[in-house]
């Protein structure tokens, strides 16, 4: 797109005002927290723009030390009480500023602050360097998300689990399957998602977890390796359909049923068991139910009919143990 006059003019007055924002003036730092905390798509774009040409090292560091330390409150410290959006569409701005090269000078100029900022006494300075480098793949930044983890605020936590994701190395395994065994159900649940997709790279760590001391790690490993279709975990993941908690038994359902017939025999033989509680038999039943597989269906159709009356759970193991001996048998 040509650029006219004016949109030159403006770029100019922009660059000035980041050049005064560097000098410690004030105002200027004041407008520019304004721009990038904007809800005006214009406003906010065309800082953007500006910082992108900006080669002031002394701006990115700036900018970390806003992102860490929220050093904007002593120049905007209403800004949260004018608009409640803000303050996260200014985050969410320097993270896009760091995270993104316009121009290839970028990349060694943001790197050399980043890596500098890894090094701050400030923890939370440290812990945003190696988040913002860690979404730009840089493995470095690994000991600095362990600290995070470990000793950061939860918000912390949260991004340093989503730049393991952008780093995808196998050596992102343990830290994630860690993350596992300390509280927390939103750490859990993001930990979950970034162990699924990282699951290919990480599967060193997700086979060494089967044999975790903490069941519960083993079962989180085994239904990432399920869901890839690796049938190492099929026997961990079974023995979710036995626990105690509804959600376990319907992710293990859920989990089996993906992996479709690979584990059939396994599931019929956990049935063979005597005293089956009727929840179990509800998720064996959630579990066939979801498979796919015609044929699945059309040969288990007579467990299905006995798990959907309860009062047919003492003849449950019996037709399991014909059906497994049958299906061995005639197995594809």
């Amino acid at each position: 797109m040509l650029t006219t006059q004016s949109d030159t003019a403006r770029h100019t007055a922009e660059t000035a005002l980041l050049q005064l924002a560097t000098q410690g003036n004030k105002e200027a730092v004041h407008t520019v927290i304004l721009y990038l905390s904007s809800a005006n798509p214009y406003l906010h774009s065309i800082m953007l723009e500006t910082l992108h040409e900006c080669r002031e090292a002394l701006v990115w560091q700036n900018m970390l030390h806003c992102l860490g330390e929220h050093c904007w409150k002593s120049f905007v410290p209403d800004l949260r009480l004018n608009d409640p959006g803000a303050v996260q569409r200014l985050e969410e701005s320097i993270i896009q500023a760091f995270s993104q090269d316009v121009h290839p000078t970028e990349n060694e100029l943001k790197s050399n602050v980043l890596q500098k900022g890894m090094n701050d006494p400030l923890p939370h300075i440290r812990q945003a360097a190696a988040y913002l480098l860690g979404r730009r793949g840089d493995v470095s930044t690994l000991p600095i998300l362990a600290e995070t983890i470990n000793q950061g605020e939860l918000n912390w936590q949260l991004r340093a689990i989503e730049a393991l994701t952008q780093i995808n190395d196998p050596l992102c395994g343990p830290l994630l399957i860690q993350i596992l065994s300390m509280e927390g159900g939103e750490l859990h649940q993001e930990a979950g998602r970034a162990l699924r997709k990282l699951a290919e790279t990480i599967k060193p760590a997700l086979n060494e977890a089967l044999h975790h001391s903490d069941e519960h790690i083993r079962w989180h490993a085994a239904c990432v390796l399920v869901e890839t279709g690796d049938v190492r975990g099929v026997e961990i993941v079974t023995q979710g359909l036995f626990d105690a908690h509804a959600a376990i038994r319907r992710a293990s359902a859920e989990a089996l049923a993906n992996l479709g017939e690979r584990c059939v025999p396994m599931l019929l033989q956990a049935l063979c068991r005597p005293d089956l509680s009727q929840p179990t038999l509800q998720a064996f039943g959630h579990t066939f139910h979801s498979m796919q597989s015609h044929l699945v269906q059309e040969r288990m159709r007579p467990l299905l009919k006995a798990l959907q009356d309860p009062t047919n759970s003492s003849v449950i193991p019996t037709i399991a143990q014909h059906l497994k001996t049958e299906w061995m048998q005639n197995s594809p």
